[in-house]
């Protein structure tokens, strides 16, 4: 994926370019999670994982933006039953993370364990 990144790749943030962002998306769609064992397809950290795979699922809205939901978590509900797990996170006044977006597959890569 680094090739593509369509963004800075030493610190993982993705440009804001909508149509660079979305072919980027399109064309890596069908990769696993870096962070799923292939052999069993079990969350390798999961009791460490990042807030974007806590948060995966339930529609969840934080600062004005709401998040998809998980296709396969909801393939059989209605608008209605998706509406109904909506969640929204209201943020408290102060310091707020850095500006700009990245991947779990960066985030993964940037990694260092103690």
């Amino acid at each position: 994926m680094q090739m593509d990144f369509p963004g800075d790749a030493a610190t993982g943030t993705l440009t804001e370019r909508e149509d660079w962002r979305e072919w980027f998306f399109a064309r890596h769609q069908g990769l696993a999670c870096p962070a799923l064992d292939e052999g069993t397809g079990e969350c390798l950290v999961h009791p460490h994982r990042p807030v974007a795979c806590r948060l995966y699922g339930p529609l969840i809205t934080i600062g004005g933006q709401t998040s998809d939901p998980c296709p396969l978590c909801f393939s059989s509900a209605s608008a209605a039953e998706i509406e109904a797990t909506r969640v929204t996170v209201e943020l408290p006044p102060g310091p707020t993370a850095p500006a700009g977006e990245t991947v779990i597959a960066w985030a993964f890569a940037s990694m260092t364990l103690p």
